[in-house]
């Protein structure tokens, strides 16, 4: 049975309330435990400041000692040096020779699995080819502030160049520019992040929207006191206390 409200001072009173109730309780974003959010979310858990992080497993280098003979490939090489630039910021080919089991793959697969002494001719090409691959991926830059040709795309100009010094792509050298954003509106978006950083010329233009993916992930997830969450693919949001 409803109730036929006669008194006009009784219903702007209501809605005075529900106004109030709206402005209040409503109109505010409710901020979940984490374990309920983590639960029911699908880009991942969020972890409570009260507790450790759980860190993403750092994966395992290849070794060309045990990999089967028909791994021995331009592709598990490349694998191989991705994993061991993960804590470099930049590097030359000479530098990534002078580690023994990088030397050890690239022998492996410019002459077949050591069918015969590789000249430096030889592991130098081979070394570069896996490094074109990752300027393919956008894992690395060769800066360049040389005129260039422009039939030719600018990460490929130097590839040829023993003495060509590749920057790693990382926390590095976007980690500033992901938090100053991050900071100016509580919000980080991957494509503002990639359009940004590919703008900036100079050997950048290679870099990809993948790989700038898992950086701003890296970062976000890495900063101190703040929790920050996907909340939809490629856009990222601070869950602020209350």
């Amino acid at each position: 049975m409803e109730d036929i409200v006669t008194d006009q001072n009784v219903e702007t009173k209501a809605w005075e309330e529900r106004i109030e109730f709206k402005k209040k309780v409503l109109s505010k974003p409710w901020k979940l435990p984490a374990a309920i959010f983590s639960k029911n979310h699908t880009h991942g858990p969020v972890t409570d400041k009260s507790s450790k992080r759980v860190e993403k497993p750092k994966p395992k280098p290849l070794d060309f000692h045990t990999l089967p003979t028909s791994a021995h490939s331009i592709r598990n090489l490349k694998l191989l040096v991705l994993t061991h630039i993960t804590t470099l910021r930049q590097f030359t080919v000479a530098d990534l020779l002078a580690d023994e089991n990088i030397r050890y793959a690239t022998s492996c697969v410019a002459t077949e699995n050591l069918k015969s002494e590789p000249s430096k001719g030889e592991l130098t090409a081979t070394l570069l080819s896996a490094l074109t691959l990752l300027l393919n991926d956008g894992n690395l830059i060769i800066p360049t502030t040389a005129p260039v040709d422009e039939d030719v795309p600018i990460r490929f100009q130097t590839i040829a160049k023993e003495k060509s010094t590749f920057i790693v792509v990382g926390k590095w050298n976007l980690g500033g520019t992901i938090k100053s954003m991050a900071k100016k509106d509580g919000k980080v978006v991957v494509r503002e992040v990639w359009k940004k950083v590919t703008g900036w010329g100079r050997g950048w233009e290679g870099t990809t929207k993948g790989v700038v993916a898992g950086i701003v992930e890296d970062v976000l997830t890495e900063m101190e006191r703040e929790d920050w969450c996907e909340t939809k693919s490629g856009v990222w949001t601070r869950i602020d206390e209350e």
